[in-house]
């Protein structure tokens, strides 16, 4: 291990659980890109993951009977997408990769597609000053996961609203490639955003 990943180990061994009860004022969660093209079928797809979904569905399951408001950003392209000029052609729209996965279709969540890594751009996503705790799950912890965190991280700063931004490192995942070693760069994005004032956690409970 380099000096700079022992580095970022230990200061990520030194976050600690969250309870989800804990969190006072108007709390949200948001899903990012738990769906099938990322999770189980298609050039993207990763069983990393693949086994964050357990985690999320406990999690959703908890929020929802306190009616928690949950968006589940999903990736839904279309053929000419630009993004496919830097990754392979992946959830296009209106196909079963760009549908949540079924473990995850409660009833009361919302969709909003995405046709870009970053969700905060969606055209349907609409930021509130009214949130206090905002939880971030899904994929890739280095990509979508971590462009929208800093994203409404600082949005808030730039309203001058101080928001409590989580990411559990339980779920959140990036793929595995020779090019792209997901230990490595979940290491470093969790890294990043702690630098950024994002409160990451091991784990919600």
């Amino acid at each position: 291990m380099s000096n700079i990943e022992k580095k970022f180990a230990d200061i990520i061994d030194k976050t600690k659980n969250l309870k989800l009860k804990d969190l006072q004022g108007h709390n949200i969660i948001f899903v990012v890109d738990m769906v099938n093209g990322f999770a189980k079928t298609g050039a993207l797809s990763s069983p990393n993951i693949n086994s964050i979904i357990k985690p999320i569905k406990q999690l959703l399951e908890k929020a929802l009977i306190n009616k928690t408001k949950v968006i589940a950003f999903n990736d839904s392209h279309n053929e000419h997408s630009p993004e496919f000029n830097t990754f392979p052609n992946h959830c296009l729209e209106d196909t079963e990769e760009s549908q949540l996965v079924d473990e995850l279709q409660f009833p009361d969540i919302k969709i909003i597609k995405k046709n870009s890594t970053n969700g905060f751009f969606a055209f349907d996503f609409k930021p509130n000053l009214q949130w206090d705790n905002i939880i971030i799950v899904g994929c890739c912890t280095d990509i979508c996961v971590y462009q929208l965190a800093i994203s409404c991280k600082t949005w808030f700063n730039q309203h001058n609203k101080a928001v409590n931004i989580i990411v559990p490192m339980t779920m959140s995942h990036t793929f595995e490639r020779d090019e792209h070693p997901a230990h490595i760069l979940n290491q470093y994005s969790w890294y990043s955003m702690i630098k950024n004032g994002i409160n990451v956690v091991k784990d919600i409970i």
